[in-house]
């Protein structure tokens, strides 16, 4: 019920914006243009603390005189089992309804920004792993630009690395991608699959460890092609998978070839086969669940 007013700047680890009953311009705040320029001076701090890897926070408040109606629909709607179906498969369903209706006309009252110090040591001891040859994955939530800050900051993401980058940002189709559209593939995939042999049976029966059937070609291909109709633009992101796939298959034959010559390696050499650790993948959720 209360609200804050001024402004605050510099904390102890941390920067503070107050922008006081600040306002947005559509979205889910209160449209008020008298008070859209203190949001988009907020706006444009978010991205510029976002891109020095800080941690950001944005607070806001609204009332709630209804929210015992709200909240009742709600926890119907969370057990209802159809609803939470169609929630997960992405498709129009009531529990997202109600959140964007109470995540909706929000005054804005400031933003956060704090340094979250990596530990001693731990930059150099990532350096000496890809050094050493070992795949490092770094799963995180944040954005793609406040990963790959994150990441350069620890040596997972070194200066000279060659780097693919398959995110909304880059692809803009795969946000137009509709996660339910992929799980429908997904489901069909899999119910394409030949079933598992008696021998395989006998053997997942006994613990070990096997590993479904492929997907038939044809049926992986016509799914490709129904979602190229849906969305021409996919085929550049798997152009960009398979061309950057191609580089690393040269390097590691070009690589091979130098380690099997008989005698120590030259400097330039040496430098090349360190340099082939140096290859980064970047992917958000959208890209992880279409390839």
């Amino acid at each position: 019920n209360g609200t804050a007013n001024g402004t605050a700047n510099g904390t102890a680890n941390g920067t503070v914006a107050g922008t006081g009953e600040g306002t947005h311009a559509g979205g889910d705040l209160k449209v008020d243009a008298a008070a859209a320029v203190e949001v988009e001076r907020v706006s444009s701090l978010l991205t510029e603390w976002a891109d020095i890897a800080l941690r950001t926070l944005v607070w806001a408040k609204r009332e709630l005189p209804e929210f015992a109606r709200w909240h009742a629909e709600y926890r119907e709607a969370c057990n209802s089992s159809g609803e939470v179906a169609a929630w997960k498969e992405g498709a129009p369903n009531l529990i997202t309804d109600l959140q964007a209706e109470i995540e909706s006309e929000l005054t804005l009252l400031g933003a956060t920004a704090i340094e979250d110090k990596l530990q001693d040591g731990v930059p150099e001891i990532l350096a000496d792993m890809r050094s050493a040859g070992v795949r490092i994955w770094m799963l995180t939530g944040d954005k793609a630009g406040t990963a790959k800050n994150i990441a350069s900051a620890c040596n997972i993401l070194p200066a000279d690395a060659e780097m693919l980058e398959l995110t909304t940002d880059t692809f803009p189709v795969l946000a137009d991608v509709k996660t339910s559209m992929l799980l429908e593939v997904q489901l069909k995939l899999e119910a394409s699959r030949p079933p598992l042999t008696r021998l395989q049976r006998v053997g997942k029966k006994l613990g070990f460890g096997c590993r479904p059937n492929p997907v038939p070609p044809a049926e992986l291909h016509a799914q490709t092609v129904r979602l190229d109709h849906a969305h021409p633009e996919l085929l550049k992101v798997r152009q960009a998978l398979v061309a950057f796939q191609e580089h690393i298959r040269n390097k590691m034959e070009r690589r091979h070839q130098r380690l099997s010559r008989p005698g120590p390696l030259k400097r330039a050499e040496s430098l090349e086969v360190a340099s082939d650790n140096n290859l980064c993948l970047v992917l958000d959720e959208k890209a992880i669940e279409y390839c």
